[in-house]
């Protein structure tokens, strides 16, 4: 069951319950780095046929030929309840991890910080709680991170990614990698996202002007 599988889509749907942990046991593809599929080197490097359109680092992009390397877990907007299952921590060959907009709830498992081969991480407009788990600062192929909207708090992650970022920042682009983290708990219930996305713009001009 699901063996092969590399990228799973169900974004935009209706989907409830808790996300079940039986579901991501059986990636297997997933759950192991294949160096020789790390990076195509020439024109016969293998590609699926079907096409497929999604969101991630803040933009929408339509993969016409998808190459086998990559690896996508894609279920934003749906009504997805309950925790985060910490198996996910597994999919070290995970490239793309989108559960934005859904009603998770509970703390951010630590075990995500030992997705190495991460690129995007998208968990906002959520009901998280607590602080971001310290294994973030290894996430060394890490890009974009928006944890925004959830009701997060502490300190941002010291370490070889995040040891430039200050506490009270709420979007930060440094060594290419944007990171947005709204400290402040928003209540329960409630996303002014247009607001906060003015607020974002504004940080980030008067991050220029510095």
């Amino acid at each position: 069951m699901f063996l092969e599988l590399r990228l799973l889509d169900l974004s935009s749907n209706a989907f409830t319950g808790n996300l079940p942990t039986s579901l991501f046991q059986h990636f297997r593809a997933i759950k192991k780095i294949d160096p020789s599929k790390k990076a195509p080197s020439d024109e016969i490097y293998g590609y699926y046929e079907k096409s497929i359109a999604f969101v991630t680092k803040g933009m929408e992009h339509e993969v016409l030929r998808i190459l086998f390397l990559y690896t996508t877990i894609d279920f934003p907007n749906n009504k997805f309840e309950g925790h985060i299952p910490s198996i996910i921590g597994d999919l070290i060959a995970l490239s793309i991890l989108n559960l934005s907009h859904n009603g998770l709830q509970g703390p951010i498992p630590q075990s995500l910080g030992s997705l190495s081969s991460v690129e995007s991480l998208d968990l906002s407009g959520n009901h998280l709680v607590g602080e971001i788990p310290a294994q973030f600062a290894s996430l060394t192929f890490l890009e974009v991170s928006n944890l925004s909207y959830n009701h997060l708090e502490g300190c941002i992650p010291q370490g070889p990614q995040f040891h430039t970022f200050e506490n009270n920042s709420y979007e930060i682009m440094i060594n290419y990698m944007d990171f947005h983290f709204q400290k402040n708990r928003s209540r329960a219930g409630t996303h002014n996202y247009d607001g906060k996305e003015k607020e974002a713009g504004k940080a980030k001009e008067l991050q220029k002007k510095k």
